[in-house]
């Protein structure tokens, strides 16, 4: 053991004593959002004029809420999970990488995309697959190390995933149905750390694109957050205090101090959804979903075990239709329930994915020998050398 843990002692109990205050204080703060949600549970009048009065007082590039997508379901309901059909598919990608270093013999970083197949009601093994990337810099003169940063490799990571899934979606268009094809992430999809407006714009279209070839597919698409951190139910609730001495302009473009998971850990038994809520958003990130009718609904979901409140995105297209949402409710929970609290198909596209530290390692030697085979001298430097010496296990030295 190289940190001397006994030294953090006193800052682990402040830390404790830090997460207690911050529980105590969002306390009420909690009591008075979930009064908020019971006494507008079904204000539908209220709601839609708050929300159109929003429009004119606030920036709307900064306006976050969100809007029952029904006046069916109640803001507060509990809804219960219907049986699963007794036969579906379900498609589910997930990502991983290797960071490039500057240590490196020489620059390259790699990404594993992973999937799985796997039918429901059949004795059909799943079917499994990945699509492992190199990425390096090419051989002309002039090299842009723009392309080998953190958030580089986690956009194209990004795209990878919802690519990979649209095309493998649509190779098995003809498989049994529904067909069910799941991210584990939002689909509101916003490259975050890109600066350039264009590759920013870029990137989203091409989410966008394939979400499309989904749809084209009859296939329907679902992004499961689990413990999400996002607030627009609560922003929401705070736009619903306008027209009384409770309002606060400056709240609707703050972003919540809790997330709205808080207020369904209080609502929501296990096994049970939230009402179909639908994104507000103006601003011109969102442009290309609404160009492409790929506008993002959700739901908030509680998994049965021990797992915690997850959010569950799904195109607006396919969530206007209520049957489809039942079922989709009913997969996940059923997907849920063979591991106890997250969906087995999730799990299972993570396993298939991961880069684990062996695989980097042995990457790593391959690249080694073919710089070697070809004469070429270069190698890691002294400092990358001394830590695959130092973490590659216990080892004794002397002097």
């Amino acid at each position: 053991m190289s940190v001397e843990f006994e030294r953090v002692i006193d800052q682990v109990r402040a830390l404790g004593d830090s997460a207690e205050k911050r529980r105590d204080a969002s306390a009420h703060q909690l009591d008075d959002l979930l009064d908020k949600l019971n006494r507008y549970a079904t204000a539908w009048s209220h709601i839609d004029l708050s929300l159109e009065k929003a429009v004119s007082i606030v920036d709307q590039q900064k306006y976050r809420a969100a809007r029952p997508l029904t006046q069916t379901e109640p803001l507060n309901a509990g809804i219960a999970p219907a049986p699963p059909p007794p036969q579906a598919t379900f498609i589910s990608v997930d990502g991983s990488q290797t960071m490039p270093s500057r240590h490196q013999s020489y620059p390259y970083f790699l990404i594993n995309i992973g999937g799985i197949i796997y039918e429901r009601g059949t004795d059909q093994a799943p079917e499994i697959f990945s699509d492992p990337q190199l990425y390096f810099h090419g051989d002309d003169e002039e090299t842009d190390d723009k392309d080998f940063t953190a958030v580089a490799v986690t956009v194209l990571r990004d795209m990878g995933e919802i690519e990979l899934l649209a095309r493998t979606v649509w190779e098995n268009r003809t498989a049994t149905t529904p067909l069910l094809a799941i991210l584990d992430q939002r689909l509101q999809y916003w490259p975050i750390g890109v600066q350039d407006s264009v590759a920013q714009q870029d990137a989203v279209k091409r989410w966008v694109e394939a979400m499309a070839i989904m749809q084209q597919c009859g296939a329907w698409l679902a992004g499961y957050i689990e413990r999400p951190e996002t607030g627009a139910i609560i922003t929401l609730l705070y736009t619903l205090d306008m027209g009384t001495q409770d309002f606060k302009p400056e709240r609707l473009i703050e972003r919540p101090q809790m997330s709205d998971a808080a207020i369904f850990r209080r609502v929501l038994q296990p096994g049970e959804r939230s009402c179909v809520f639908e994104i507000v958003n103006n601003s011109t990130n969102y442009s290309k979903f609404q160009e492409k009718n790929q506008e993002i609904c959700f739901f908030y979901y509680c998994p049965p075990g021990l797992g915690d409140i997850a959010r569950v995105d799904v195109p607006k297209w396919a969530a206007q239709q209520p049957e489809v949402i039942a079922q989709i409710h009913a997969l996940l929970d059923d997907q849920c329930s063979q591991l106890g609290s997250y969906p087995y198909i999730l799990t299972r596209a993570d396993e298939v994915a991961v880069v684990r530290g062996d695989d980097r390692d042995y990457l790593d030697r391959l690249v080694q020998s073919e710089l070697q085979r070809r004469g070429l001298t270069v190698q890691d430097t002294g400092k990358q050398i001394g830590k695959n010496l130092t973490r590659s296990g216990k080892k004794r030295f002397s002097m």
